[in-house]
């Protein structure tokens, strides 16, 4: 029993000389003790209705909370059977020109290209056959900029590629700035795997993405080696159809870990290219296999842990109190 009842009891078995100076303490008591119920009633009444409020709360938080959908956001996708010829119009091609998405994610301080087709990718193309699959990028933000194709890249300035082609059955990644003249300035590291071209950037002191960009896919098929001058284009997809995408490098969702398994092969060899001169590349193909594991979102899993922590505490407190009472 609490100690101030046993008080009460021992006072009333006191000598009958103490009996009357004792029973105005125990009258103060007995007042003491009415407040004190009444004031546990109104803080019972008060933890009950936070403790039905952090219980909606805990089972909202993870339905309402913002940062899951951002963090697993799905990549951009494209109709399929939309591939066009030189001037625009709807052709019939191979399927792996078709494109069905492309997605960018962050690494560390890597980004990752990942550009989805209709079709496994070739080992091998026609002699005559030069096949790009690639991000361009307006970098600048300003369509009067960098090279302007309405057809294949609809209203942008292109600063830069990032991309792989094929020629023969050989792939060759690279990172090209259109102007002030067409060059390579950084080589991507390479994964294809069935249909899907995976590109790792690097950022260095010679490339990196913008902080903000205007940007699309494009998957271009040539004739003649893609050999200048005006190398014909036989097929071509593009994403988006209209416009463009536009993106900042803070919104770019981040995979937690990253795994590589590199095999990496010199070679010396003339690169046909669809600018106006041919480029003599040596270079490093490098090939990597990019395993990727989505991050934990703290942000999103701590809120229903911290709610569901005071939900418990708060629990505690009324049950504690209901004893005392």
């Amino acid at each position: 029993m609490p100690a101030r009842i046993l008080a009460v009891k021992y006072n009333e078995k006191r000598d009958p000389a103490t009996s009357v100076r004792d029973a105005g303490k125990r009258v103060g008591t007995q007042s003491l003790k009415s407040l004190y119920c009444h004031t546990t009633g109104l803080a019972l009444s008060a933890m009950k209705n936070v403790y039905k409020l952090l219980l909606v709360l805990a089972i909202l938080a993870p339905l309402i909370s913002p940062v899951s959908r951002s963090v697993y956001a799905q990549p951009f996708t494209d109709p399929t059977n939309d591939l066009f010829d030189k001037n625009g119009n709807p052709i019939q091609a191979e399927s792996y020109l078709d494109i069905v998405s492309i997605d960018v994610k962050r690494s560390d301080e890597n980004y990752i290209i990942t550009l989805v087709v209709n079709g496994e990718l070739p080992e091998k193309v026609d002699p005559s056959i030069w096949i790009e699959w690639e991000m361009v990028l307006d970098a600048d933000n300003n369509p009067s900029t960098g090279w302007n194709w309405p057809v294949g890249f609809n209203d942008l300035g292109v600063d830069y590629l990032i991309r792989t082609g094929i020629l023969d059955s050989t792939y060759y990644p690279g990172i090209w700035r259109t102007q002030p003249k067409f060059e390579q300035v950084a080589s991507p590291y390479l994964d294809i795997k069935n249909n899907t071209v995976t590109l790792t950037v690097v950022p260095s002191d010679k490339f990196h993405l913008p902080s903000a960009m205007n940007w699309m896919a494009t998957v271009e098929k040539y004739g003649k080696r893609g050999q200048p001058p005006n190398p014909p284009l036989l097929a071509a997809d593009k994403a988006p159809n209209q416009g463009h995408f536009s993106t900042t490098l803070e919104s770019i969702a981040t995979v937690a870990s990253t795994t590589a398994t590199t095999l990496a092969t010199s070679y010396t060899s003339q690169v046909t290219t669809t600018a106006t001169q041919v480029v003599t590349v040596t270079a490093t193909v490098t090939t990597t296999k990019i395993e990727t594991t989505p991050a934990p979102d703290y942000a999103v899993m701590s809120l229903p842990l911290l709610i569901a922590a005071i939900a418990v505490i708060a629990v505690l407190a009324v049950l504690v109190l209901r004893k005392r009472k």
